[in-house]
């Protein structure tokens, strides 16, 4: 039994595991993938939060992504 079903492990699949983790929700996240499409850019120039790093690639950011996900699931 889960308390959260999070469909989708792109950016926003992703973000919703971590505010659900912060949250101590019992969670399912089901993809076929991790990424999403956001993985497969060679570019992404207007990503909120990151305009430091405007012309990173879409590996690098879902690394960003990865390291904050890993932080919560040990909370």
């Amino acid at each position: 039994m889960h308390e959260v079903m999070i469909i989708g492990a792109g950016p926003a699949g992703m973000t919703a595991a971590v505010y659900a983790a912060r949250k101590r929700l019992k969670t399912l996240l089901v993809s076929k993938d991790i990424g999403g499409q956001a993985i497969w850019a060679s570019k992404i120039d207007n990503y909120m939060g990151y305009h430091r790093y405007p012309h990173r690639s879409g590996r690098w950011r879902w690394s960003a992504f990865q390291s904050q996900h890993r932080a919560f699931l040990a909370f």
